[in-house]
């Protein structure tokens, strides 16, 4: 569902890419193009009106983080749950999740960083806005499609009894490689934008042709 949902995203922004590669738009067109893409957007436009404070994005962090539904929290859980069994004492059963947010806090540190700077540089031209939504965008239906095909296929593996080669090579894929993966699907996906971006000298034809 969510790549159907980011697919259905992707060329409605690619429509509105291609209208910008055709005509002059200035930067409030473009936030309103923007923010009005989308079924699942326009119903909740309303709620965006309510962010509009720096400070309101805590409370809202805060009721994200309650939610225990990644892999990670889950697994997190269970090791808890094992070692409280065992005659692991108090402490040792704590440094779990203190270390889990400690991982937790370092590497959402680090993409708050490069996320800012991503930012700074889409915000700067309407041109670089749409065209950072449109690589975020299929980067996160790419994820999707990814990590649902791998799930899929494991579950029908079980469920039919797959045998052979590729059955095996499914039912023992790990879960944290492909978190490696994934990572490496970003690096490659923000390569080839960048590579994009500079080859085919975006910012700077359109620029020249008025926007």
């Amino acid at each position: 569902m969510h790549f159907f949902i980011n697919l259905v995203i992707l060329f409605d922004l690619q429509k509105i890419f291609l209208k910008l590669r055709r005509q002059a738009l200035d930067e409030s067109t473009i936030e309103n193009l923007l923010l009005s893409r989308g079924l699942l957007s326009r119903a909740f436009q309303p709620f965006f009106k309510l962010i509009s404070r720096s400070w309101h994005v805590y409370p809202l962090g805060f009721l994200f983080g309650l939610g225990f539904d990644t892999a990670s929290e889950v697994a997190l859980l269970a090791l808890s749950a094992g070692a409280a069994k065992s005659a692991m004492p108090f402490t040792g059963i704590l440094s779990l999740p203190l270390l889990f947010a400690a991982g937790m806090n370092m590497m959402d540190t680090l993409d708050a960083v490069m996320m800012s700077n991503a930012y700074q540089w889409a915000f700067d031209t309407p041109v670089r806005k749409v065209y950072y939504n449109l690589t975020v965008t299929a980067l996160s239906a790419s994820a999707a499609l990814l990590i649902g095909s791998v799930e899929l296929a494991q579950v029908m593996a079980e469920q039919f009894g797959w045998k052979g080669a590729f059955g095996s090579w499914v039912q023992g894929l790990d879960l944290n490689w492909l978190g490696c993966g994934l990572i490496l699907l970003f690096l490659l996906f923000w390569l080839v934008s960048y590579g994009i971006w500079k080859i085919f000298q975006i910012e700077e034809k359109w620029t020249n042709r008025g926007i």
